[in-house]
């Protein structure tokens, strides 16, 4: 955001410029939550104390998306440890940046198929606290420490406050999926079911004519209910 005031943790610099790398060093600038009208007023001790503050904090601007990922993604979302996109058959999490690499090591990129996601926990950021984004895939074991667990867990996105609306859009976006997923499910075992009950009618229609003995019946009965 333009007019918020950016520290480069290396050459210990502030900067009111709408940028993203210092240009000195190059190095990731962090951004405040300070505007430029507000730095002009404070006390030279005041500037002290803040910029202690977010050398601590280590919060780098994310790296910007990657243009060629974003071209056929549904929705992408800048992270704290990583960028999400998620596309209409797959999300796709790239680990880049400075917290990327320290949180999750060298994981690189990650693709989850659409179809193996079987939930999401969802928490929104605030002004002092992250928020993330983390997905319940088949097969795998997520990590149930709210924030504390998803900022290393590899299926997870961890955001700052200005992404709420557009993390819950995803959330919103993937669990109508999931829920559409289970419908067709339970509609299909409605249906086998209604089948498995037809074909044990006609059986018993058979016995009554004659065409098949009891044995014979009892026995396809029981290959029809699998047991």
């Amino acid at each position: 955001m333009a007019n918020l005031m950016k520290l480069c943790g290396k050459c210990i610099k502030w900067t009111s410029e709408d940028i993203t790398k210092c240009p000195m060093c190059g190095n990731r600038l962090i951004e405040a939550r300070l505007s430029k009208i507000y730095w002009d007023k404070i006390s030279d001790d005041e500037k002290k104390e803040y910029t202690q503050k977010y050398l601590k904090s280590g919060e780098s601007i994310p790296e910007e998306p990657d243009k060629n990922l974003s071209d056929d993604a549904v929705f992408q979302l800048k992270g704290y440890n990583g960028q999400l996109y998620v596309y209409e058959d797959k999300l796709l999490i790239e680990r880049k940046g400075f917290w990327g690499m320290l949180t999750n090591g060298l994981a690189g990129s990650k693709t989850i198929p659409m179809s193996s996601i079987q939930n999401i926990q969802f928490k929104k950021a605030s002004a002092f606290i992250k928020g993330f984004i983390q997905f319940g895939i088949l097969g795998g074991v997520e990590k149930q420490q709210g924030l504390t667990g998803a900022i290393d867990d590899e299926n997870s996105i961890v955001f700052l406050e200005e992404c709420n609306q557009k993390a819950e859009e995803i959330k919103n976006y993937i669990e109508k999926i999931i829920l559409s997923r289970c419908n067709h499910s339970s509609s299909n075992r409605n249906a086998d079911n209604f089948s498995v009950a037809d074909e044990i009618l006609k059986l018993k229609q058979l016995v009554d004519m004659g065409i098949l003995t009891q044995d014979e019946f009892n026995s396809k009965k029981k290959q029809l209910l699998g047991i």
